[in-house]
């Protein structure tokens, strides 16, 4: 079977000098990959994405034109020529080759990856590059003139939409930024909102409680701060915090920041510099004639290295450009959910498709950074293994942590007014608490 195979490989590739060893042409490579990627027309612009992130790069630029595709990103490292066919590759170098496997597989009609001034590969005629990053660009087939939809376009639209929505580094797609900071606008997650019913006027929730870890260096994505996300309860190590009014619609009834930083208080209108601080609450008083609302401090975690100031949002009123944070890890209790947990893995920034979590409540849902999953050979698949599995006892430890933090509020009738929990809500939740007690 495994001779079999060999032989496949050499009618496939090319004998070295030695005539020891071969390298497998790329276009045969290329005729592989087509085969996981005939609905997946935007995996190589995905993993050009994970190349860029892997390689420190500060951004990534697509534009996707009627006639022509290309991505640009800037290693960390300098100019080189790259081996492809080498073994034990850099990270980044492997998704790279991928990527380039995988616009190979598309047929198009010119192709270049370049790196500055060096070609690394390409076919028909490029257009013209001065640039000094990486740049893999193609010339699409040629089209039909009378459709007027680009299926394959949009396609690749969507594709980037859903995968790269909570990239560490900024994503331009045509000079707009596909980032998004709330995992609840995440086309990629689906969520449940909860909703009011008839005669109910309290607040609703996306999430009854929700708990975030900052990153630590081994892979994150961006979360907006607590100001601009706020929830009704905040917690902080043994701390917590319970605003009285708020600017923004409440996520969560419960957030819970795994930390150990403490919080300062800043006056307003003074001048504040919040790039490396997270804010957790902007306080603002109304005065009795509601003319117009007055800010008069800020409540941050000071000197955090967990502020993404690339990834900053402006806070309305007070002229200020509030950073995101770095978080490693989400998990939150949907609302109104139903259906098995999920578990979405985001590996060197592009989001994979969920794996089942078997969670004792509807739909809680986590967001993962800082595992080392390994996916099939359609690039966006997690094999289930010793690491997805540990990654689901935990999540039911973290799910039964939460629970008992928002059971007063569920169950009880004071607590549950005071928080402004919705009773469609506590109703939902107290009948999924009764049938696992049965």
């Amino acid at each position: 079977m495994l001779d079999e195979h060999l032989e496949r490989m050499r009618q496939e590739g090319k004998v070295d000098a030695s005539g020891q060893k071969f390298s497998v042409d790329l276009d045969a490579q290329a005729r592989k990959v087509a085969r996981y990627q005939s609905d997946r027309p935007a995996l190589w612009l995905l993993k050009l994405v994970q190349a860029a992130v892997a390689s420190g790069a500060p951004e990534v630029r697509i534009q996707l034109k009627k006639h022509t595709m290309e991505a640009q990103f800037q290693p960390a490292e300098p100019g080189r020529c790259l081996e492809f066919q080498e073994s034990n590759l850099p990270a980044w170098v492997e998704h790279l080759r991928l990527a380039l496997l995988a616009a190979l597989s598309l047929r198009s009609n010119a192709l270049e990856l370049r790196w500055g001034g060096q070609i690394q590969h390409g076919h028909g005629g490029p257009e013209v590059f001065q640039g000094e990053g990486i740049r893999l660009w193609l010339r699409r087939r040629n089209r039909p003139f009378w459709p007027f939809r680009d299926q394959e376009l949009a396609d690749i639209h969507r594709s980037l939409a859903l995968h790269c929505a909570h990239c560490p580094i900024p994503i331009r797609l045509d000079a707009r930024a596909l980032n998004q900071f709330h995992v609840e606008s995440s086309p990629g997650i689906p969520t449940f909102p909860g909703r009011r019913v008839m005669n109910e006027t309290a607040a609703t929730y996306t999430w009854l409680a929700e708990r975030s870890w900052f990153s630590e260096g081994t892979g994150h994505f961006p979360t907006a701060c607590p100001a601009l996300r706020p929830s009704r309860i905040l917690g902080l190590g043994q701390e917590s915090l319970e605003p009285s009014d708020f600017w923004f619609p409440c996520r969560s009834c419960r957030h819970i920041l795994e930390t150990d930083l403490r919080v300062h208080q800043h006056p307003l209108p003074a001048t504040v510099d919040v790039s490396s601080r997270i804010v957790l609450e902007v306080q603002y008083s109304t005065p009795p004639d509601r003319t117009r609302d007055r800010f008069t401090g800020i409540r941050s975690l000071d000197s955090c290295d967990f502020a993404l100031p690339q990834f900053s949002s402006l806070f309305p009123g007070i002229g200020l450009k509030l950073p995101a944070m770095a978080c490693r890890r989400w998990l939150g209790l949907a609302a109104l959910g139903e259906g098995p947990g999920r578990i979405f893995y985001l590996r060197d920034g592009v989001l994979l498709e969920p794996v089942a979590a078997g969670s004792a409540f509807g739909a809680t849902t986590a967001l993962i950074a800082d595992s080392a999953v390994v996916t099939d050979l359609s690039q966006l698949k997690v094999i289930e293994d010793e690491t997805v599995e540990a990654d689901r006892q935990w999540l039911a430890l973290e799910e039964k942590r939460l629970i008992e933090l928002t059971r007063s509020a569920v169950m009880g009738t004071s607590e549950g007014e005071r928080l402004g929990l919705p009773m469609s809500i506590r109703t939902h939740w107290r009948k999924q608490l009764r049938a696992r007690m049965e």
